[in-house]
C-alpha cells in the first residue's frame, strides 16, 4: 500500500456529529472508538490492517480517495449501520473479553438470560473467535501474538511484580506504564482518573532491574497494553463494557430494556467455545 496515498478515517466520515462517550446503547461512539484504535495503532502496518478491515466493511475503496465523497447527509446516513456493525465487532471479539480476563467476571450468563435474549445466537466456533480476536490484536501490533502465546505466555518478559491494589488497577486498564527514552528500562506509572491519582500519589517513576539471565518487562507488551488502555478509557468504551460485566455478574436483564443482550450472548458463547479466549498474556491483562 502506497503510504503517502493512505486515507484518513476522518476524510471518509464526519465523527463531529457522533456522540463522543458510550453513554448507553443508544447513544455509543463507534466513530471514536474506531477512530482511536486507529490512532494508537504501534505501526503504519497496524493501522493499514484496521483500515482496509473498516473500509471493508462499509463497502469502500481503500485505496480510491476520491471514489467516495460521502457529502451527501442520505449516504453518509447508509454508513451508520456498518459502522455500528464495525465498533460492534471490535468490542465484542476484542474489548469485552479482554476486559473480562481482567478478574471483573469468570462465568458465563445464566440459563435464563440466554433465553431472554432476542438476540440470534452467535455459533462461531473458537477458531473463529480467535482468529477475529488476532486479527484485531494485528491492528493495533502486528505479530506481537507470538510474545503472549503457548510457551512464552510464561517467559518472564511476560510478567511483573506489583502490589495487589496496582496489580488490580493494570488489569482493569485504569493505570499504565509511559516509557521514559532516556533510561534504560525505566517508566513513569500514569492513570486515567484522578482519584487514583491523588491516592497513590501518581505519576511515579520506576525502573526494572537488569539480570544477565532474566529479561526485564516486555516495552513492547507495555506498550500495547497502554495503547489498549488509552482507547477505552478515551472512548468511553471502557465504561460500556464495564456496565456488560456488571449485568453479567448480577444475572440480570433490566426491565427497562437497556441490558445489553448481544454482547453477553457472545461473551457467553465466545467463553464456551474457548476458555481460554481473551487470555492474551499477563502482562497484557495482569492476570
Amino acid at each position: 500500500m502506497a503510504h503517502r496515498h493512505q486515507p484518513s478515517l476522518e476524510g471518509r466520515l464526519d465523527f463531529s456529529a457522533i456522540i463522543p462517550v458510550f453513554a448507553d446503547q443508544q447513544q455509543r461512539a463507534p466513530g471514536t472508538l474506531v477512530r482511536l484504535t486507529f490512532e494508537y495503532a504501534r505501526s503504519v502496518e497496524a493501522q493499514d490492517k484496521l483500515l482496509r478491515a473498516f473500509f471493508q466493511c462499509l463497502d469502500l475503496d481503500v485505496l480510491n480517495d476520491n471514489g467516495n465523497e460521502l457529502d451527501d447527509d442520505r449516504e453518509l446516513a447508509a454508513y451508520r449501520e456498518p459502522l455500528f456493525g464495525f465498533a460492534d465487532h471490535l468490542i465484542n471479539h476484542f474489548f469485552l473479553p479482554l476486559r473480562a480476563a481482567t478478574g471483573k467476571t469468570r462465568s458465563p450468563p445464566p440459563p435464563t438470560m440466554l433465553r431472554s435474549s432476542r438476540s440470534k445466537p452467535n455459533r462461531s466456533s473458537s477458531s473463529d473467535f480467535r482468529k477475529a480476536a488476532i486479527a484485531i490484536l494485528n491492528m493495533f501490533d502486528v505479530g506481537v501474538i507470538h510474545l503472549i502465546e503457548g510457551t512464552n505466555i510464561n517467559r518472564p518478559y511476560n510478567a511483573m511484580t506489583l502490589s495487589l491494589e496496582m496489580h488490580r488497577l493494570f488489569g482493569n486498564f485504569d493505570i499504565f506504564f509511559e516509557r521514559v527514552t532516556e533510561t534504560p528500562h525505566t517508566y513513569n506509572i500514569r492513570t486515567f482518573d484522578p482519584f487514583f491519582e491523588k491516592g497513590l500519589n501518581l505519576p511515579v517513576r520506576r525502573t526494572f532491574f537488569e539480570h544477565p539471565s532474566i529479561d526485564p518487562p516486555s516495552e513492547r507488551l507495555l506498550a500495547l497494553h497502554s495503547a489498549i488502555g488509552h482507547v477505552l478509557h478515551l472512548s468511553g468504551a471502557g465504561e460500556y463494557i464495564d456496565r456488560i460485566l456488571r449485568d453479567l455478574e448480577d444475572g440480570m436483564v433490566r426491565e427497562d430494556g437497556s441490558t445489553q443482550l448481544g454482547p453477553l450472548v457472545n461473551l457467553a458463547l465466545g467463553a464456551r467455545a474457548n476458555p481460554k479466549m481473551g487470555s492474551f498474556g499477563s502482562l497484557l491483562v495482569g492476570s
